[in-house]
């Protein structure tokens, strides 16, 4: 089978920094993302789908449906270092490559402003019955061993749209953890 030269072009582009899902295709990418965390939801024994699509016009991302009908749509977005990965592009030798030395005050304050941004879009499709968002991360600093149990425990700011929110860490295990988002006040 032959490959296609753009296909070609695009690989050479690709990243070389946190890349464990980076792929040149921004849809092929989140179709193998999604396979991933659908798999790492069986794991974790969250409940399974029985029917799920890409969704255009984005966001969401994706629409998922459960076995009573009701849908749930779902938000990819990376953690990851833009500095890091411009400092890299040009590296060619170990010594030349660099990662970004994440404090866990970074970390918190990187997942409330994706969530933010996220919880900021308007999301075409519907009604849905809750709105998911996927934080993916492959940071060699930011590991499930340090990480996973840190960021279970972490009250985040409530949301006005999203109504749960993963962190899913990457390569190994793949640990999935859910965020704790804080609950609106019902007083006005």
């Amino acid at each position: 089978r032959r490959v296609r030269q753009s296909t070609v072009k695009q690989m050479k582009k690709q990243r070389n920094y946190a890349a464990f899902w980076e792929w040149p295709d921004k849809d092929v990418k989140e179709v193998g993302i999604m396979k991933d965390y659908l798999a790492a939801r069986d794991v974790r024994q969250l409940p399974r789908y029985v029917k799920i699509a890409a969704f255009k016009p984005d966001p969401p991302d994706f629409v998922a449906e459960d076995k009573d009908g009701r849908l749930t749509a779902i938000e990819l977005t990376e953690l990851v270092s833009k500095e890091a990965i411009e400092a890299n592009i040009t590296a060619s030798k170990l010594e030349e490559y660099v990662y970004r030395d994440w404090r866990k005050e970074e970390v918190i304050a990187a997942i409330e402003e994706r969530l933010s941004d996220k919880d900021g879009k308007q999301f075409h499709g519907g009604p849905y019955s809750e709105i998911h968002v996927l934080i993916h991360v492959d940071e060699p600093v930011i590991s499930p061993s340090e990480y996973g149990s840190i960021l279970e425990e972490v009250p985040f700011a409530p949301r006005r749209q999203i109504s749960r929110a993963f962190v899913w860490f990457s390569p190994g295990e793949y640990p999935l953890v859910e965020l704790r988002l804080g609950k609106h006040s019902s007083s006005s």
